[in-house]
């Protein structure tokens, strides 16, 4: 079991966290000082708060404190997940529903990862389902594409891309050393981000030319990145 530690809030007690990642132990005790002080000097009792992107949940827990005659939804669509139900029952928050989805970047699609083994996507404007993306195990983080039409899903240690129109997979399941944590398309769709439970972190690049699916799983598997300074560089002699 981990040990507590607690992250600093100006002016109030700090907030103690009882699961949360080792590697950003350090970080946690005085992070983020100045943003949490905008929020004890301006949120007021009876405030609904959205928090996306709730992550371990030291903002939902403080949003909880402040605004105890409101409501925060926290948005959380990866693993971290669990790691924020602890840290929220852990401090006695009773005024946060926690929800495991994620928004399209045009805010019209919604998806939902679920421990039944489906990620769901949504109409935002309906709530109608559009589709489901079936797995065999627990969906533990769901994202979309900037332009909506590709969802990455992680189950366990595998990750997969999926039509979000159709609900048909796009790749076949990539796998990873350890369980993945988090995933994320980059800002022009070009390249899939996935973290894991080995602090590993790989890129794949989504190439858009023609080929087969055996060719281009091939060439992700690869890994076509290398870090070089702050840039990431294509690589192609890594594949055969």
């Amino acid at each position: 079991m981990q040990d507590r530690v607690e992250t600093s809030i100006p002016g109030r007690e700090p907030i103690e966290l009882v699961a949360y990642y080792d590697e950003l132990r350090d970080y946690y005790a005085q992070c983020e000082l100045e943003t949490k002080r905008w929020f004890v000097d301006h949120v007021r009792a009876d405030w609904s708060i959205f928090d996306v992107g709730a992550n371990i949940g030291y903002y939902t827990i403080l949003f909880s404190q402040l605004a105890p005659h409101g409501r925060v939804f926290a948005f959380e669509p990866t693993a971290t997940a669990a790691m924020l139900r602890a840290n929220l029952a852990h401090n006695n928050v009773g005024n946060a529903e926690i929800h495991e989805v994620a928004f399209s970047a045009d805010d019209t699609q919604i998806v939902t990862a679920s421990a039944d083994g489906n990620a769901r996507v949504w109409s935002a404007a309906t709530g109608l389902r559009l589709t489901n993306l079936k797995h065999a195990d627990s969906v533990d983080a769901a994202a979309f594409s900037l332009d909506g039409t590709r969802v990455a899903t992680a189950s366990g240690h595998l990750a997969q891309i999926w039509d979000s129109q159709t609900g048909q997979p796009i790749t076949s399941p990539f796998e990873y050393q350890g369980s993945i944590l988090s995933l994320a398309f980059s800002a022009q769709d070009t390249n899939l981000i996935v973290a894991s439970s080995d602090q590993g972190m790989r890129v794949w690049g989504l190439r858009t030319e023609s080929g087969t699916l055996d060719r281009w799983q091939q060439i992700a598997r690869c890994g076509l990145f290398t870090l070089d300074g702050s840039v990431l560089s294509d690589n192609p002699e890594h594949c055969p």
